[in-house]
């Protein structure tokens, strides 16, 4: 949990009541958290609106454009509690808004239902890392505006299909082309999809087999060194449990 406050007793009452749930950074105005959300990628963030150097809704907006952190929800603390105020919050992007002097367990409450909606939405991500060609076309059809989490996701996507074939392709070279850190990367993958690197790649050239194997024009064999597997032995361990159903089943499906 990332705590941005100029208020130093307020910062640590409210890491008080976290105390059992989270690690906690610090940040006393809205650009140093900005440059701390960057490095450490929390999991929530908690702000007070009226700061100095940075606001709230200047953090707010920066952050919600930041392709790095733009996943991580923020709770907007204010004395300002018109409901003028609120909206222009959540227009810059604000997940959820209290008002000072706040209940201390609405404000878990708060915390705990945005952990909530996070989780769902990586159930989204998780289901299904390929959308399927009907998915698609109906989401064209309705014209769904991406999120810049799916934006991300498609960014991903689009690196390991580069480098589908190619066994060597690791977490470093997939953060050096996502231009992120390692760590980065990691954090954004697991908050998204609830998966880190490693299991993002492997999930997805596995998914890209399946698609493969189901044209029948090709081996097991081809398919699993098309997409990165030195192993034959592991690709069908991995497909298997993935699938239920080993690779040769599958492609008679």
């Amino acid at each position: 949990m990332l705590i941005i406050e100029d208020n130093p007793d307020l910062r640590f009452y409210i890491a008080s009541i976290f105390e059992n749930q989270y690690q906690f950074i610090m940040a006393a105005d809205g650009e140093e958290g900005l440059i701390k959300a960057i490095e450490f990628v929390p999991d929530i963030i908690i702000s007070d609106l009226m700061m100095p150097k940075l606001d709230g809704l200047g953090f707010c907006f920066k952050l919600k454009n930041d392709e790095r952190i733009s996943h991580i929800p923020v709770i907007l603390l204010t004395a300002k509690a018109t409901i003028d105020d609120k909206l222009v919050g959540l227009k810059q992007g604000a997940d959820d808004y209290l008002s000072k002097p706040f209940n201390k367990e609405e404000l878990i409450l708060r915390v705990v239902n945005l952990i909530q909606q996070r989780q769902v939405l990586r159930e989204k991500y998780t289901a299904k890392t390929i959308a399927s060609t009907a998915e698609k076309a109906l989401e064209t059809a309705i014209i769904i505006e991406p999120s810049l989490d799916d934006l991300f996701i498609e960014k991903a996507k689009l690196i390991i299909d580069k480098y589908l074939d190619k066994s060597e392709f690791d977490v470093e070279a997939f953060a050096q082309e996502m231009k992120l850190s390692t760590v980065q990367l990691r954090r954004k993958l697991k908050a998204i999809t609830n998966q880190n690197s490693t299991e993002f790649v492997r999930n997805y050239r596995i998914e890209k087999a399946s698609e493969m194997l189901k044209k029948g024009d090709k081996t097991v064999s081809q398919v699993a060194y098309e997409v990165g597997f030195e192993s034959l032995p592991y690709f069908s361990k991995v497909f298997q449990k993935k699938f239920g159903k080993t690779a040769s089943e599958w492609r008679w499906l």
